[in-house]
């Protein structure tokens, strides 16, 4: 915006005002308390009206008065979007969750990408870290899960993410500590049964068979763990616990 365009705007503003009808009607005619200050202010209009032009002391106040006010409004909206900001991140959160329910992975990668830009948080990273591994970006997944970690590092769910890619990778070394910390920091369904998998990867079917009991302590109506835990008795000879956790995760799976 131009000078000569900024003076415009100031001018509408600071115009005299009609008298009010009422007054008019009572015989004044002007409204003295405020037309000092106007005319001391107001900068000249670009039609000749009668008045004089303003002198070098109005046009002073003129620019002092800009150089208050409109800093003061560039300050107060900075102040005003920074405030807003925790509302907006939230907002763009809960549509990635929302897209993400729609397994539309990309979309929700996105809104949780605006999510972050306006305000990082761990939960932010968390499911982006999670949007990227269905998109089989395995190496964006485990960046956005550290970061989830560096902010918050007693996410459990961050460390099961992560510690559940390894496997799938065939990393156990690195797989069981991150699921070790993520047990320790809040015991999980998905917590003890990720780490039964590893246990069975590795052919440890005994600490397999401990991590699926506990698991099935936390939610007894899962039978994917009664499944898990039936193959790693078979392993271990057990047949009567195999047939017994076979027909737990049928029933199970009828009842849904």
């Amino acid at each position: 915006m131009g000078p000569g365009s900024l003076f415009g705007k100031l001018r509408k503003i600071l115009e005299k005002p009609p008298v009010p009808a009422h007054l008019q009607q009572q015989g004044y005619g002007e409204v003295p308390w405020y037309r000092g200050l106007l005319d001391a202010i107001r900068p000249p209009s670009v039609v000749p009206t009668g008045r004089t032009p303003m002198n070098s002391s109005q046009r002073r106040m003129l620019l002092i008065t800009a150089g208050i006010v409109l800093p003061a409004a560039a300050i107060w909206g900075v102040i005003d979007y920074v405030a807003g900001a925790p509302a907006r991140s939230k907002a763009a959160f809960e549509d990635g969750m929302r897209i993400m329910g729609t397994n539309d992975f990309v979309g929700a990668a996105k809104r949780f990408s605006d999510s972050i830009s306006i305000r990082e948080t761990a939960d932010a990273y968390l499911e982006r870290g999670n949007a990227y591994e269905n998109l089989q970006q395995g190496d964006k997944a485990l960046a956005d899960w550290s970061k989830a970690l560096n902010l918050d590092q007693g996410m459990a769910a961050a460390y099961t993410a992560r510690a559940t890619h390894y496997r799938l990778a065939g990393n156990f070394a690195k797989a069981i500590p991150d699921l070790d910390q993520s047990i320790q920091l809040d015991p999980s369904v998905d917590g003890y049964f990720q780490r039964g998998q590893t246990y069975a990867a590795l052919g440890d079917y005994k600490k397999a068979v401990e991590d699926y009991d506990r698991s099935i302590l936390e939610r007894r109506e899962a039978p994917y763990v009664y499944l898990a835990r039936s193959i790693a008795k078979r392993a271990l000879g057990d047949e009567e616990g195999y047939r017994q956790d076979q027909l737990k995760a049928a029933e199970l799976q009828n009842i849904r």
